[in-house]
């Protein structure tokens, strides 16, 4: 008996067609396979940044919350959204890279060449995940 991939979650599709609106609005992109890319594109970018931020800058932090409950941007809701999980792709294909080198520590350079791979996978996998979306 075959069972089904799990539904994604509607914040996701919501933010998705937001984003997409978004990008047809600002480009001249129309197809589903140059909007997907393009989306992941900025989510990538959203996580990046949202990696980047000090924890312990709790003014920034703050800042950030309000930022995101007065102009709400479908890019950061796919990025941060904890229904969406894209922060928990990252921990598991970071977990997953650390246990493929037993733990080894990397030089800042490494850490800089493995945070590039990581994202760029998770580029690739969501362009084709909105691609689909975008499709259906």
């Amino acid at each position: 008996m075959a069972m089904a991939r799990p539904a994604r979650p509607a914040a996701e599709l919501v933010a998705l067609r937001e984003a997409a609106v978004i990008v047809e609005m600002e480009t001249d992109k129309s197809k589903a396979h140059a909007l997907g890319t393009e989306i992941a594109r900025r989510v990538v970018e959203e996580l990046r940044r949202d990696l980047a931020s000090d924890p312990d800058d709790r003014l920034s932090a703050a800042l950030t919350e309000l930022e995101r409950n007065v102009a709400p941007s479908p890019f950061v809701t796919l990025a941060t959204c904890p229904e969406i999980d894209v922060h928990g792709d990252y921990m598991k294909m970071r977990r997953e890279r650390l246990e493929a080198r037993s733990g080894q520590y990397l030089s800042p350079e490494g850490q800089c060449v493995e945070l590039a791979a990581i994202l760029d996978r998770i580029e690739r996998r969501l362009s084709q995940r909105y691609i689909r979306q975008l499709r259906a």
